[in-house]
């Protein structure tokens, strides 16, 4: 559902899809319901978090929120040394190209351990 609308959801590439003509301009309210298979991903709730704590992170610092965007950022990468998770982060810094710039050099920082624990697993 979105902003209590239910909307057609397209999966493409391991990503739900909403159709632009779904949203408004300005915040929108996305609810998701879903049943977990038995992959270990599905498992992990930190990592489901993780991800939306990317996603909210500009929200998070453009309302002042967190005034210290790299502890906040180490904190919830810090424990991550996975290739999956690696390419999570980079994956998303793909799909945000006009990212915040200051944002996007305090998740390079923030994620430089989890690239080189990546090169070690490999």
């Amino acid at each position: 559902m979105v902003n209590g609308k239910p909307v057609a959801v397209d999966f493409q590439d391991e990503h739900l899809v909403l159709l632009a003509a779904s949203l408004r301009t300005g915040l929108n309210q996305v609810e998701i319901s879903f049943v977990a298979g038995n992959q270990s991903l599905n498992r992990n709730d930190d990592f489901l978090y993780t991800l939306f704590g990317l996603a909210l992170l500009e929200e998070i610092q453009q309302t002042g929120n967190i005034f210290f965007p790299y502890s906040w950022l180490q904190a919830t990468l810090g424990s991550y040394q996975t290739p999956t998770f690696a390419r999570t982060v980079r994956e998303f810094l793909a799909a945000h190209p006009q990212y915040n710039p200051k944002l996007r050099a305090k998740l390079l920082q923030a994620a430089d351990d989890l690239f080189r624990a990546e090169k070690l697993v490999m």
